[in-house]
């Protein structure tokens, strides 16, 4: 049996284990590489040149191949002679190296070291050292010639006449966005349709001042229960909280946005324009059937546009509220259900029992009426609330490219989203409809 007392945590002693690592251990690695890679290569490195390996090694190694560690010592070795000696000794250095040291060695896409040469395999290499990565939190995927172009062709700004010609390719921009935040975004531009601007949330907090001043009698226990906890338990976001996410994220303008938040103006914007993109995609014009390959570029930029700049304004802390916003929702469509029978008198309560209309809207309609505090008919603002819910599930999803010219739903919403002149004008596509303020 161990003895009482206080023992370190797990996260202490590693906590000690890698500072030992990164005071002591790597430094002494670092440098028996340099020796060892000088000695197998006849580079003869000095003290100096073996420091600055010490120095440089961690971060030119980010995003190389293993099996080149010994060629990134010899890079940095040869780079700090070229600042004293003239560059065909770089140049002799690296030669050692073969193939893996010339320009253009190796081929677009992939890693360092794997490449061949005129098609041919490359000659067996020396023995390599350990193959221990050296990199802390090294991005995945880094194109590793960045690395070599620092020491080899920038020593010399006017030695371009024998670089081979080589067609840049850079990465996708689609990497800007991520289909969490994008999917988080979804989740926030639904609750907050629904739950703020139709007044699901505040449609319990209804029912609560009713129970309070005994206008309204319940009898099931459970819901009893959730109505008593709703203010503390369930109501973890609050409006002020909903207001802000909704500001930073979709752009939106909410009574309750805390003082000193200000909206994206350009969300928006980039919404509007994906609208528009759909809208052509799904309503080509008087003279064409399908869309013209223009139109699909501009809804594809326009996709991407949105999805970056979600992402760009999402961060950690906000899915992890959206995460309790969503679950926030789900509690409350559970108690509007509940309250259905409640708050309509029996005989109306049975006319709903095999209704089409899902329980929770009898219950909105009944606590807080047909209208919304600025006039909408509760009909017209649950049908924006689904044409953004299908919007944003084919966003969240990268759908809309592939799948907007057979989706008559995504064509429907954004019509009626973004109603165009075209629309009112006597071309009917599959997803226009009739708007007469479209074409005031």
């Amino acid at each position: 049996m161990t003895r009482p007392g206080r023992y370190p945590s797990p996260r202490q002693v590693a906590t000690r284990v890698l500072a030992i690592v990164e005071a002591q251990l790597r430094p002494r690695f670092v440098a028996a590489l340099a020796r060892r890679t000088s000695a197998h290569y006849n580079l003869d490195a000095t003290e100096e040149e073996t420091a600055a390996v010490t120095r440089e090694l961690p971060r030119a190694v980010a995003g190389r191949a293993p099996e080149d560690l010994d060629l990134v010592v010899a890079e940095i070795v040869a780079d700090q002679r070229s600042r004293t000696a003239a560059d065909r000794e770089h140049q002799s250095i690296l030669a050692r190296f073969g193939a893996r040291a010339r320009p253009g060695a190796v081929a677009a896409g992939a890693p360092p070291g794997a490449a061949t040469s005129g098609g041919t395999a490359q000659p067996p290499r020396p023995t390599a050292p350990p193959a221990v990565s050296l990199s802390r939190g090294a991005p995945s995927g880094v194109d590793t010639g960045r690395a070599s172009w620092r020491s080899g062709r920038c020593s010399d700004p006017c030695a371009a006449a024998g670089v081979d010609l080589d067609i840049p390719e850079v990465g996708d921009v689609d990497e800007l966005s991520n289909d969490e935040d994008v999917t988080a975004a979804a989740v926030l531009a639904v609750v907050y349709q629904y739950g703020d601007r139709i007044g699901f949330f505040r449609a319990i907090d209804r029912a609560v001042q009713q129970l309070d001043s005994d206008q309204l009698c319940v009898e099931d226990h459970d819901l009893l229960n959730a109505l008593s906890c709703w203010a503390e338990i369930d109501y973890r976001v609050t409006a002020p909280e909903r207001a802000r996410l909704v500001a930073k994220v979709l752009g939106l303008s909410d009574p309750h946005l805390p003082e000193g938040i200000v909206p994206d103006p350009g969300i928006q914007v980039l919404l509007n324009d994906l609208l528009d993109a759909i809208n052509a995609n799904c309503d080509p014009g008087v003279f064409r059937d399908e869309p013209t390959s223009f139109d699909r570029s501009a809804l594809h930029r326009a996709s991407r546009a949105v999805r970056a700049r979600i992402s760009s304004s999402m961060t950690t802390f906000s899915i992890l509220k959206i995460k309790q916003l969503q679950v926030q929702f789900e509690r409350a469509q559970y108690i509007l259900a509940g309250l259905a029978p409640y708050v309509r008198g029996r005989c109306r309560a049975t006319q709903y029992t095999d209704a089409v209309a899902a329980p929770e809207w009898i219950a909105v309609s009944a606590l807080l009426g047909d209208r919304l505090p600025d006039g909408t008919e509760l009909v017209s603002a649950a049908t924006t609330a689904d044409a953004w819910r299908v919007v944003f599930e084919h966003l969240a999803d990268d759908r809309l490219v592939d799948e907007v010219e057979e989706d008559d739903e995504i064509c429907q919403a954004a019509a009626l989203l973004r109603p165009t002149k075209v629309s009112c004008s006597g071309s009917r596509g599959r997803g226009k409809v009739d708007n007469a303020d479209a074409c005031r």
